[in-house]
């Protein structure tokens, strides 16, 4: 009967992310039961990890980075592996942060920080899909397009590089920047029209986020009580100002939380934008006006009733409105109606506006225009 071995690899090399449900295989009895799991990489070779269900996360079997990997194997032969993630940048030989490539001048050596890479010695395992497959090849794509990640490992023995991959950005940090989906319904983007912005690596990150609505433009005032923020480093996060401008846009300032070797991954959500006091009344005779606020997001379009107990507004004829804010006339809505089709007392009719602060919206104004007058 075989007794209980183990071995240790080599670094074993993680490139994405691995959750605990993205498994290949499950498999065995009750007494060898495992779970195995493809994306890493030994050697510059793609392996299968087998875990024993106890050693899986709840999110993530496998958080990209470097490690070294134990095999131990029970007195049937059944294979365990346990990984011990490695500290990058340091002094275990394994690097992906801020890495620097550079040519040296002499033939067929480069630089990666301050290690040798040797062509023919040196290995290139590419997974971006751009066919790179030799350090020289490394070089040309690096020097024409410069938008390349780098992780590698150092020969312990003869300090040169051994394998280097090429990764997709992100793989050392990032930081996304998001807005909620109630802000996204209520019409709101950042200013070049996506709800997600995501910064990688050393990409800086900034402090200020601009976003715009489709439907109206935001007032020239503070939001800043109005806008929340969360972010999953800082768990007291608050934005420093959120201020409209004079094109409609509004302004938020925040600084997102640094992305390190124990946090890489950073998130960011914009929320709130809800008003607080909002309410519709009418100053007109024989025109009532109502509207239902509960919940309501600036931007967002909002049905606004009106009932008529006169039929002095004649029929065939569009209305256009006017609902002045208490807060001022910069504020004020307008809209249009459809074509009134009832000429009889006590008919109602619904029009749509957006308003984008708080305040008493009165309908001061109704006036009678032809059809596409």
């Amino acid at each position: 009967m075989a007794q209980n071995l183990s071995s240790m690899s080599n670094y074993v090399f993680v490139p994405k992310d691995i959750a605990s449900n993205a498994w290949s295989e499950v498999g065995g009895d009750v007494n060898s039961y495992k779970v195995v799991y493809q994306g890493a990489y030994l050697e510059g070779n793609a392996i299968s990890i087998i875990f024993n269900p106890s050693q899986i996360g709840a999110t993530t079997a496998l958080t990209r980075g470097f490690y070294t990997m134990e095999v131990n194997y029970d007195r049937n032969g059944n294979p365990v592996y346990t990984l011990t993630e490695k500290i990058p940048n340091g002094n275990e030989l394994c690097f992906y942060q801020n890495v620097s490539f550079t040519d040296t001048g002499v033939n067929g050596t480069w630089k990666f920080n301050n290690y040798s890479a040797v062509e023919g010695t040196t290995k290139v395992i590419d997974l971006t899909g751009n066919g790179i497959d030799s350090i020289q090849k490394l070089w040309n794509h690096f020097s024409w397009y410069g938008n390349l990640e780098f992780a590698f490992t150092v020969n312990p023995n003869t300090m040169i590089v051994d394998y280097v991959y090429v990764t997709t950005p992100g793989f050392q940090f990032t930081t996304t920047v998001s807005l909620s989906d109630a802000l996204v319904a209520a019409g709101w983007t950042f200013k070049d029209g996506s709800t997600v912005l995501k910064y990688n690596d050393d990409d800086v990150v900034p402090s200020t986020y601009t976003i715009v609505n489709k439907n109206a433009k935001a007032g020239a005032t503070a939001y800043t009580n109005y806008i929340t923020v969360t972010d999953s480093l800082n768990s007291n996060a608050g934005i420093t100002s959120a201020q409209g401008q004079a094109d409609g846009s509004i302004v938020i300032t925040y600084t997102p939380s640094k992305a390190t070797i124990n946090d890489r991954d950073v998130v960011v959500k914009f929320d709130g934008l809800k008003a607080t006091n909002i309410s519709f009344a009418s100053s007109v005779t024989d025109v009532a006006v109502a509207a239902d606020t509960t919940n309501y997001v600036f931007g967002a379009p909002l049905t606004v009733r009106l009932t008529f107990t006169t039929d002095d507004y004649s029929v065939g004829r569009q209305l256009d409105l006017v609902f002045s804010n208490s807060n001022g006339a910069q504020y004020n809505v307008t809209a249009r109606t459809a074509v009134i089709a009832s000429g009889n007392d006590n008919f109602y009719i619904d029009v749509v506006v957006y308003p984008v602060v708080n305040g008493t919206y009165t309908l001061t104004s109704v006036t009678a225009v032809a059809i596409g007058g």
